[in-house]
């Protein structure tokens, strides 16, 4: 056998590559295995896509009379375009077969190619090869799968695959002798050998350091035996090489797509009710039925502040579900925290899956907070894992409800629809999202959650909003409930949210009505001088809720022990403070712990454990940690997996954290803790500056009784602040002056800068006059760092702001008359100036369509309709032009349903047209001077409209008769 490869070269690296080399001594293969993948390598093919770029494959055997297949990468066969028009130019170079038939010159072939399977998940493709393969007898010898994953560390791999076509293409490919493999017609064949990483091993993929070049994708990956044991589909990685999917994954597929077609539907249809069974459970497990059965529907409104177009929320998720409801696919809900999100997508999922027999749509909920922004581009599949093949094969829609889209980990924008690849799902399919208002504030999210670039005619998203509960909305809500709090009727309720109307304000949420009504024994116990001194916050509420949750842990576990443990609730607050604390500065929602696992870290080609530090709350061979752990509102998420029971409880003890800094660290302590996060920075943390706020101001508006228009005031003295945490929050901002990039380091930069953007965006929440402090010091906000702050509003006249940072700050309507700006970082900032909107012609007219998302002005001869942009404050585009009046347009009015524009003109004509295509459907021609007005009936059936002629003409809008005047 070692007499074949006399006198010829061996395989060896060379700078990272595979080369040909005389010398023997660099040898890695054995001359038995080299034989092997010699004979494994008659099966790899190169395969050319319809943009003439190069790919590797190799072939399958035939099997039932099915024609031979090539396997790739998935994200090839994407490229290749292989679709029923396109897929014959794309091409794979065969050359395969020893015994070719007499009178065929070469074995070397170009056979055409057609998609037999692509999953964008497991990035594998199979691809039916032309017939004319097994006519001229071209067939594979048939390729070995390896049976199980890789199970061994560092098992060697050898990977075969086209590293470019030719020799131009790659100058170190081109280093390789043809003859090892007997040459290929489709470029130059090259082999490249490694390790699999333990490391970096997962469910579906492992990595592998072999030396891979583009044009690699879709190569075998062998063991020295010459079993196939994966796929390779990318490469490159710094670290961590290249990646495989296992073969047993191909294996699989691949006997998948072999079965008959009565067995295929039959597996694939089973897969709706696997998923089905599988909610029953966790709806069982999180008991739903109960949380069903004291549910108060919410109600919707197509914008946050217009509450006079709300309409209930079920109707309008049903409507958007219909399937003769085709143009939106994307269903934006967004709410305040605690308008119940969560659970109405918890209930929708349970009523979708409820009327699958009649709807046929399959139902898929996404708990957005166990993602992060790069995670949530594959949530999907992460979700449905090998479901989610035989779910698209089934052919049905399925509704996608990513929930808690503001809940991401470390915050960030992910396009869920496009990086999911949803269009690829069957037609139908929809997505509900949801989000709290404040996340999607300065974002342009109609592009990044629509499927594809909104269209101003034909938009993809629909969008609304969670209502606040109505007065009747929160009787009911605490009619269902009381039986549940010993002792409390309905009436109680009220006749309390009767006496102090700020806190009914405060509970229009579901959630704030639930802290509420567990908070409600403290607050009836509470004692104040008199009523009316009280002004109740969203603090208070939180504060006494968490009192009594902590009173009533404290009681269970002394009743569960029998023993009296001393500062028990003081315990269990320092937990859940210290724990929200850390996860507020990992920017996590929840946190993963494995008890007993330590964390392992690749470093250095060496393995480093060290302890996991989450095990200071989690550990349960800590007893002390076990107890305290026991009175934090905690909840198990899954697994290993657990979160609060509410974002807005980490929320509240992140501010009584920060809270306490200000009130017991010292300055050094005390700027680490406010320096932590930037609280108007991505992700923003508008609620715990909310808090934050509240504390300062809550106890002095008490004790005065009182409530003062603080910005119109000439001093502070009506806020009565605090002298103490006033001057601590001043020290923060004069503390950022010491911070020089270079000097100091940039993380010591970064927390004197967050901890001063922190100070002063409360401080300007709370209403306070920094005019008046420049007064006392006039060269103290000289030079401050305070970039991404909040200032908005602010009252800066006079002051001296010369080399200050306020680059990314928020502006808006900011008082600077007399300030000195020299110097300023004014980069990035907003001043939420609305645009002007530029016209070429005098603008007779402007009005909003009731939705507030469209406007249509009248300038000149002409009728602009504008729409707005979602996300971009005061920005608007055009979407059109309604040309064909003779004369100006002299007044507009949108029709009740949005889709038509009803216009007057100096000629006396009324003329109806529609606001997406442009067409006119009815010109009315009755006034005898000019028209002056005009208005559409509230049911849309007619058209009052009125001129100088002293006349008031009816129209009815369908037929364009005119009607009594």
């Amino acid at each position: 056998m070692a007499a074949q490869y006399a006198g010829k070269p061996v395989l060896r690296f060379d700078d990272n590559h595979i080369v040909l080399s005389r010398d023997a001594g660099m040898c890695f293969l054995t001359v038995e295995q080299l034989t092997r993948l010699q004979e494994c390598a008659k099966s790899v093919c190169c395969i050319e896509t319809t943009h003439a770029c190069i790919a590797t494959g190799f072939l399958l055997p035939s099997i039932n009379g099915w024609p031979p297949i090539v396997v790739t990468a998935g994200h090839v066969a994407e490229f290749s375009q292989l679709s029923a028009d396109l897929a014959p130019h794309s091409i794979v170079w065969a050359n395969f077969s020893p015994n070719h038939p007499p009178g065929c010159e070469t074995p070397q072939r170009k056979v055409k190619l057609s998609l037999a399977f692509r999953d964008v998940f497991t990035d594998l493709a199979f691809m039916y090869i032309d017939e004319s393969a097994v006519v001229h007898n071209l067939l594979p010898k048939g390729l070995k799968f390896y049976n199980s994953k890789v199970d061994t560390s560092f098992d060697r791999v050898v990977t075969i695959g086209f590293p470019g076509k030719g020799d131009g293409v790659n100058p170190a490919a081109a280093q390789m002798e043809k003859n090892i493999f007997g040459g290929h017609i489709g470029g130059t064949l090259c082999l490249s050998q490694g390790k699999v990483t333990e490391a970096l091993r997962q469910e579906k993929f492992f990595w592998h350091d072999s030396p891979t070049l583009p044009g690699s994708s879709g190569s075998p990956v062998f063991n020295t035996a010459g079993q196939v044991i994966g796929v390779h589909c990318t490469g490159g990685h710094p670290e961590k090489g290249g990646r495989a999917l296992y073969s047993d994954r191909v294996k699989t597929a691949y006997e998948h797509l072999l079965e008959p077609s009565a067995a295929l539907i039959s597996k694939t249809s089973n897969v709706a009710e696997e998923l089905h069974k599988a909610w029953e459970r966790h709806a069982l497990e999180i008991e739903l039925e109960q949380l069903e059965s004291l549910y108060v529907p919410p109600d919707c409104q197509p914008r946050k502040d217009n509450t006079a177009a709300r309409q209930p929320l079920r109707e309008t998720v049903d409507a958007f579900l219909k399937p003769e409801q085709k143009r939106q696919r994307v269903l934006l809900l967004q709410g305040d925290a605690g308008t119940g999100k969560t659970t109405l997508s918890l209930l929708l999922t349970n009523w979708l899956w409820q009327d699958f027999a009649s709807r046929k749509v399959v139902p898929i909920r996404i708990e957005m907070r166990s993602y992060n922004a790069t995670t949530a581009e594959i949530c999907v599949a992460d979700t449905l894992g090998d479901k989610a093949v035989k779910l698209k094969e089934l052919g049905l829609p399925v509704v996608f409800i990513f929930d808690g889209y503001d809940e991401l980990a470390g915050g960030g924008y992910p396009r869920l629809w496009q990086t999911n690849e949803l269009d690829e799902w069957p037609p139908g399919t929809k997505a509900i999202i949801t989000s709290r208002p404040e996340y999607l504030a300065d974002q342009d999210y109609e592009t990044l959650l629509s499927p594809t670039v909104p269209d101003p005619a034909a938009s993809q998203l629909e969008e609304w909003f969670v209502a606040p509960f109505t007065r009747e909305q929160v009787s009911a809500y605490m009619k269902n409930r009381q039986e549940h709090n010993t002792g409390i009727t309905a009436e109680q309720y009220e006749n309390f949210l009767n006496v102090n109307p700020e806190v009914r304000d405060l509970v229009s949420t579901p959630f704030l009505l639930k802290i509420f009504l567990g908070a409600f024994p403290r607050l009836q116990s509470k004692q104040f001088e008199t009523v009316s001194t009280v002004r109740f916050t969203r603090g208070d509420l939180y504060h006494a809720f968490m009192d009594e949750w902590f009173r009533t842990e404290e009681r269970k576990l002394v009743e569960s022990t029998g023993q009296s443990i001393p500062q028990l609730k003081e315990t269990f607050t320092e937990f859940s403070q210290t724990l929200a604390f850390e996860m507020f500065k990992e920017k996590i929602n929840q946190v993963v712990y494995h008890q007993n696992v330590e964390r392992r870290h690749f470093r250095k080609g060496n393995f480093a454990t060290e302890p996991n530090p989450w095990g200071k709350w989690f550990s349960n061979s800590d007893p002390e940690v076990m107890r305290a752990r026991r009175g934090c509102p905690l909840r198990s998420l899954g697994g290993a997996t657990f979160g609060f029971v509410h974002q807005s409880f980490l929320e509240y003890f992140v501010a009584e954290e920060l809270w306490q800094a200000l009130q017991q660290r010292k300055d050094e302590e005390l700027a680490d803790a406010w320096g932590v996060r930037c609280l108007t920075k991505d992700p923003k943390m508008p609620a715990i500056i909310s808090y934050l706020v509240d504390k300062l101001l809550g106890g002095s508006i008490r004790k005065l009784g009182k409530e003062s228009s603080a910005r119109q005031s000439q001093d502070n003295s009506s806020l009565n602040f605090n002298v103490n945490i006033q001057e601590k929050l001043f020290w923060l901002i004069a503390s950022s002056k010491l911070a020089h990039p270079g000097e100091s380091g940039s993380k010591n930069l970064q927390s004197l800068q967050n901890a001063a953007s922190n100070a002063i965006t409360v401080l300007n929440k709370s209403c306070f006059q920094f005019t008046l402090k420049a007064r006392e010091n006039p060269t103290f906000f000289r030079g401050i760092q305070v970039p991404y702050a909040d200032l908005s509003m602010a009252q800066m006249w006079g002051v001296d702001l010369t080399q200050a940072d306020f680059s990314c700050c928020l502006l808006a309507s900011i008082k600077l008359s007399g300030a000195d700006l020299s110097g300023c970082n004014m980069a990035g900032v907003d001043f939420a100036q609305w645009p002007k909107l530029k016209f070429n012609n005098s603008v007779r007219t402007v009005v909003l369509r009731t939705d507030g998302k469209s406007m249509a002005v009248a300038a000149g001869a002409e009728v602009h309709v504008l729409s707005k942009i979602p996300g971009r404050v005061g920005n608007w585009r055009k979407d059109g032009v309604l040309r064909g009046y003779s004369y100006s347009v002299t007044s507009v009015a949108w029709s009740p349903d949005g889709s038509q524009i009803v216009s007057t003109s100096s000629d006396g004509t009324v003329g109806v047209c529609n606001a997406h295509t442009e067409q006119t459907s009815h010109v009315f021609q009755r006034h005898l001077h000019h028209a002056r007005c005009v208005a559409w009936s509230p049911d849309g059936r007619q058209i009052v409209s009125g001129g100088e002629d002293r006349e008031v003409q009816i129209w009815e809008a369908k037929t364009g008769t005119a009607g009594p005047v």
